[in-house]
């Protein structure tokens, strides 16, 4: 916030008089407050917090029940982190909006690493970013990878009926488009089995398998999917 600075007082005026009673009346008493509230706002006590709010890890708008009395402001830069695990799960947030009397804080959660629905976090600010890019990732045997360029690669397992065809839901969604994916057999030999996708959105596609005859083949596949 901004300091409002105090009037520099004119002995030779006519109102000096007037003006020192409401300097000290008025003017020094607003300039504290102001003083007070700017240093408030610096001390970690202000920006770290807590909630209990039960909130899934993911990208876009999150709203907390945090704690009151905090100095977050719209545009603020937090990082929102599972309290039992926070080098795993955590959210690189910038604030939206925040409630100091009651604690209601709405965010746009711009990275994040891990997942799962959380219900204990640590709240701390975070230096402002120079770019919205988000690096988040899933490393485990369904993930993701988000790239500088904006491209999205994920990957994971399915089996296919015995019909030969499953549905694939990605990890994440693909924010804009799906552009194209692929399968592979999982095998520890050859086998005469054709593989590969049916179609694909932003949410999910889907594979299948087959014989070289055209029959279909309950398998196990390796799938990857690329969008943005």
């Amino acid at each position: 916030m901004t300091i409002t600075a105090l009037p520099t007082l004119d002995r030779s005026a006519s109102t000096f008089v007037a003006d020192v009673d409401d300097f000290f009346a008025n003017k020094l008493p607003a300039f504290i407050a102001e003083a007070n509230a700017t240093a408030a706002a610096m001390t970690l006590n202000a920006t770290n917090g807590s909630s209990a709010s039960s909130v899934a890890i993911g990208t876009g708008s999150k709203s907390f029940t945090a704690d009151t009395g905090k100095s977050w402001q719209p545009g603020m830069y937090l990082v929102i982190a599972d309290t039992a695990a926070p080098s795993t799960n955590s959210m690189l947030t910038q604030v939206t909006s925040y409630n100091s009397g009651t604690g209601a804080l709405v965010v746009n959660s711009l990275s994040v690493t891990g997942s799962g629905t959380k219900t204990a976090w640590t709240i701390s600010q975070n230096a402002a970013l120079l770019s919205t890019y988000d690096s988040g990732s899933l490393k485990s045997a369904n993930g993701y990878q988000k790239l500088s360029s904006g491209i999205i690669i994920q990957w994971g397992s399915v089996s296919t009926s015995a019909g030969g065809s499953a549905n694939v839901t990605f990890p994440i969604a693909f924010p804009t488009g799906f552009l194209n994916g692929g399968a592979s057999l999982i095998t520890s030999g050859p086998l005469a089995i054709i593989t590969g996708v049916n179609t694909g959105n932003t949410t999910n596609m889907a594979v299948y398998a087959s014989t070289t005859g055209g029959a279909g083949s309950a398998v196990s596949l390796f799938w990857h999917a690329i969008g943005y």
